[in-house]
């Protein structure tokens, strides 16, 4: 294989050629069904816009409007008939998919759009007198049999622009293999492959300048588009449709009177597709001949092209729920849509001119992060400040050395520009690498670029809009809890004062040193603890502010131990034991209210005697001062010999989304904890949880001050 023709099919494998609409092929599998309604072809056929509206033209043609103006897609279905919709849908997707691409601008492509239809309604029209079961697959060959030279026109321009003007013959196979090395019927084939439409297909294409006699051809679909290549080429009155008729022993009478059936239809084909093929007679096939002078129209094309395909690109970034999933699908989709080799994401980073690499699509790993300032009269300041693709041709194109250094490490010899503009904003551009063919390409399709852009804000406007909403239901959710709250604690608040003045009544008394006495006391702090809870909770954002404070830990240990003695929550047969080493000093300060912490320690130890209905011990260490990230912190564990936390809870960690759930004994839920890891993170404290068969240990961490900090 020659190095040109390696390159050849490598660009066809890889080059953004359109492939024909999912509508087209779902269609022609639809048809083939006897149990297909009109209200099945409208509800697949109106997915695509643009071919609902031909439809709906077609059908309010001067050909139809005796029968009525047609406003509906089912009425117009109706009228025109299953048979003619489905040459509608086919030729509409062939034409307009390939006759508008930037190679293509300057040819005359009217010649080889009318033999392609004559041939696809020969094809069609012998596949029906032969009996073949799927005669729109003949009729779609037929139309594409030729495709490989829209192919060769749009990877190799300059090579083939001046074999596409000749003629469609067997010696234009032979001028190409000069050339190219390949034809166009090898490329067309390369390229149905590609597609994935079926070897007979491939091989219908393959072989329609075959010089193998009809039997020695693959199938019968080989044999038809062969055979219908030829007579399209044939006048009504050419005495060379009987030799050809002949030659494929196909009956002469019903082969004469396809061609001449042909013409008629191929202008009728011709004017639904806005084809002007009126003087099409006087010009000589063969001569360069200058495209209709329809700029206008063209450019309308294209940009109903592009809107029509922005549609669906809209819903596809609409699907993503964050900002950084947003980003990431918009380098994802403009890599895949536009060719783009190695491409990074540039977002402002508030400061204006101030950019950051944010996301990387291939082998540019070590770009992501790298500050970017777009500074003028540079390409990245322009196009972020115009709003409008930048296309660069060469290394030398760059004058900023920040621009040029970015340019090689996305390799490649030119590179495009495409900010994620609209509505007046631009937060970010990709930087990306193409290869100069497609710089061209993109340069002439530059709508499909803008409207991309466009797309993309359109779905991060409503992304923010939808944060907005989100965040707004929030607050109000929050403020109605505020006040719900405070409601709630003022009722609470009644009933404790109630009980804070029968305590002071039963304090005054009872003896001074009895043990009542110390009860009252108890039960006095607690109903005061609970209030402070209580007033505390009822601000929705409590949960969420660092909490502060200067608490003696070894003295609120021993405080909170006492409490579970005084009130005879430790049963005779359990045991809390307490250790600290005699290096630590008496008083140990630590960075936490005293209300907060005591919870935490009531939680933990009420757990572990709940855990415990047969006895056993808690055994509370004070392990002093440990550093941890620049952090001084103050190190409590607590221990207990119960049954421990089962294994398929204990592996998910100490979360709050499966602390709810943790169970450390025979029907005790341990829902303490969940308060406990809260708490947990209202006062900056770390927790960690070590459980099995022995028992469990739940190790603090927790904020503390000082020497110098405590120091008078």
């Amino acid at each position: 294989m020659s190095a040109l023709k390696s390159e050849i099919l490598n660009r066809l494998s890889t080059a953004r050629l359109p492939s024909l609409p999912h509508v087209l092929l779902r269609l022609m599998a639809m048809c083939q069904k006897d149990n297909t309604t009109i209200s099945d072809l409208a509800g697949l056929i109106e997915q695509d816009p643009a071919m609902t509206h031909k439809i709906l033209q077609v059908a309010s043609s001067p050909a139809y409007r005796h029968l009525g103006q047609q406003n509906k897609l089912e009425q117009s279905l109706i009228t025109l008939g299953t048979h003619l919709v489905r040459m509608v849908v086919i030729n509409e997707s062939v034409f307009q998919n390939f006759n508008n691409l930037p190679a293509f601008q300057h040819q005359d492509l009217r010649f080889f759009w009318l033999h392609s239809l004559k041939t696809a309604i020969i094809a069609r029209k012998a596949a029906w007198y032969m009996g073949l079961s799927n005669i729109d697959e003949a009729y779609l060959a037929g139309l594409m049999h030729d495709i490989g030279r829209l192919a060769l026109l749009a990877v190799v321009p300059d090579l083939y622009q001046d074999l596409f003007t000749l003629p469609d013959t067997s010696g234009l196979c032979e001028k190409e293999y000069e050339t190219l090395g390949i034809d166009h019927a090898e490329a067309g084939a390369a390229l149905i492959r590609q597609w994935d439409f079926g070897t007979a297909f491939a091989e219908s294409v393959a072989h329609h300048h075959s010089t193998l006699a009809p039997q020695a051809l693959p199938d019968n679909l080989a044999r038809l588009i062969h055979m219908s290549n030829r007579l399209a080429e044939c006048a009504p009155d050419d005495p060379a449709i009987e030799t050809i008729a002949r030659h494929y022993q196909f009956p002469i009478p019903i082969t004469i009177q396809i061609v001449a059936e042909t013409h008629r239809d191929a202008d009728e084909s011709a004017a639904y597709l806005g084809l002007d093929i009126s003087d099409l007679g006087t010009l000589q096939e063969g001569v360069v001949q200058q495209p209709p002078p329809f700029p206008v129209q063209q450019q309308i094309n294209l940009e109903l092209s592009s809107l029509i395909q922005a549609s669906e690109l809209g819903r596809f970034f609409l699907g993503h729920k964050t900002e950084t999933d947003l980003q990431d699908a918009a380098l994802k989709a403009a890599s895949a849509l536009f060719s783009l080799n190695s491409a990074v994401l540039l977002w402002q980073e508030g400061t204006p001119g101030q950019y950051k690499v944010i996301a990387i699509n291939k082998t540019v790993e070590q770009l992501k992060g790298h500050p970017v300032a777009a500074v003028s009269p540079g390409w990245i300041a322009e196009s972020f400040t115009h709003m409008l693709p930048a296309f660069i041709p060469g290394l030398d194109d760059l004058s900023l050395t920040p621009e040029k250094n970015m340019a090689r490490l996305l390799g490649g010899t030119s590179w495009l520009l495409l900010p994620l503009a609209g509505n007046g904003e631009c937060p970010g551009l990709i930087f990306a690498s193409v290869s100069p063919t497609q710089l061209e390409a993109l340069r002439e399709d530059k709508y499909r670029l803008i409207y991309f852009g466009r797309q993309f804000i359109s779905a991060w406007n409503h992304l923010l809009d939808v944060k907005k909403t989100i965040d707004n239901k929030v607050a109000l959710a929050e403020e109605k809890h505020r006040r719900i709250s405070q409601e709630m604690a003022h009722e609470v608040n009644t009933p404790l004062a109630v009980i804070r003045n029968y305590l002071f009544v039963l304090n005054k008394q009872v003896d001074e040193h009895s043990q009542e006495k110390k009860v009252i006391s108890i039960l006095n702090e607690e109903v005061v603890r609970l209030g402070k809870l209580i007033n505390e909770m009822s601000d929705p954002a409590y949960s969420k502010k660092a909490q502060s404070g200067r608490t003696d830990i070894k003295a609120l240990v021993q405080d909170v131990i006492a409490l579970f003695h005084e009130t005879r929550f430790i049963p005779d047969n359990l045991q809390i034991i307490t250790h600290a080493s005699s290096a630590l000093p008496e008083k140990m300060l630590v960075r936490s209210p005293e209300n907060l912490l005591r919870q935490v320690l009531v939680n933990l130890i009420k757990n572990a005697v709940e855990a415990m209905p047969g006895g056993g011990s808690i055994m509370i260490t004070h392990k002093g001062l440990v550093e941890q990230e620049n952090t001084t912190y103050y190190a409590l564990s607590i221990r207990d010999t119960g049954p421990g936390i089962p294994e398929t809870i204990l592996k998910n960690g100490f979360q709050p989304t499966t602390i709810t759930t943790i169970t450390e004994g025979k029907d005790h839920q341990g829902l303490g904890l969940r308060t406990v890891y809260s708490l947990i993170n209202q006062i900056e404290a770390q927790i960690d949880c070590q459980s099995g068969a022995g028992g469990t240990v739940f190790n603090l961490l927790i904020p503390a001050h000082t020497a110098e900090e405590v120091r008078p």
